[in-house]
């Protein structure tokens, strides 16, 4: 009985950490990507205080679950994240707006793959 009973804990263990997972990664996702489209929005008129502001927001966001994702996510993933922040600051520093969009989008594509990059998600499980 104990052997069912620790069976059933581990497998109670698991779908919660599941659960979790795909919850982060899809949070991370939607509010990334409102996050992305503000900036997007003060990039366009040309507001460069509001648009490093969001990238800001935005790199708190990517810190505040970058434990949880370093341990699952594919490291490859993780670098171009801040690849990709440091590069749209750098282009945003020296009003280089073409060179930031093509970082924007690459970043928003990274962000937006996630949840698909994973293969696991609410639909899957039932």
């Amino acid at each position: 009985m104990k052997v069912f009973y620790v069976t059933m804990a581990m497998f109670a263990a698991v779908v919660t950490i599941t659960v979790v997972h795909i919850n982060l990664v899809n949070s991370f996702s939607i509010s990334g990507t409102e996050i992305l489209a503000r900036l997007d929005s003060a990039v366009e008129r040309e507001d460069f205080a509001a648009a490093n502001e969001e990238i800001y927001n935005f790199e708190n966001l990517y810190q505040s679950r970058r434990g949880w994702f370093s341990v699952i996510l594919d490291t490859h993933d993780l670098d171009k994240i801040e690849l990709h922040i440091a590069k749209m600051r750098q282009f945003l520093e020296l009003s280089a707006i073409t060179e930031f969009y093509g970082e924007f989008v690459e970043l928003r594509s990274t962000v937006n793959s996630l949840p698909h990059n994973e293969g696991v998600g609410f639909g899957t499980l039932f």
